[in-house]
């Protein structure tokens, strides 16, 4: 599965949701995994997969805070 990269927004700790751009992919925030996870805020960069959801609609799994990889190749 590809994994693509996103910036999280409209955030809902309460609900435990958010909406990755682009194309607004909806985030159920205990797929959350790695350092920072759920507790991101909006504007932050993740990484993830898309599934189809129970109704067809793209659903993001996997997610991962982004790793940036600096000029030399390293990521962090």
């Amino acid at each position: 599965m590809t994994r693509l990269t996103g910036t999280v927004k409209a955030l809902d700790l309460e609900k435990g949701i958010a909406y990755v751009s682009p194309s607004d992919v909806f985030v159920d925030l205990s797929e959350a995994k790695g350092e920072g996870a759920p507790a991101w805020r909006e504007g932050e960069k993740v990484s993830f997969e898309v599934v189809s959801g129970p109704k067809g609609t793209p659903i993001a799994t996997n997610i991962t805070a982004a790793r940036r990889v600096t000029p030399r190749g390293v990521a962090i």
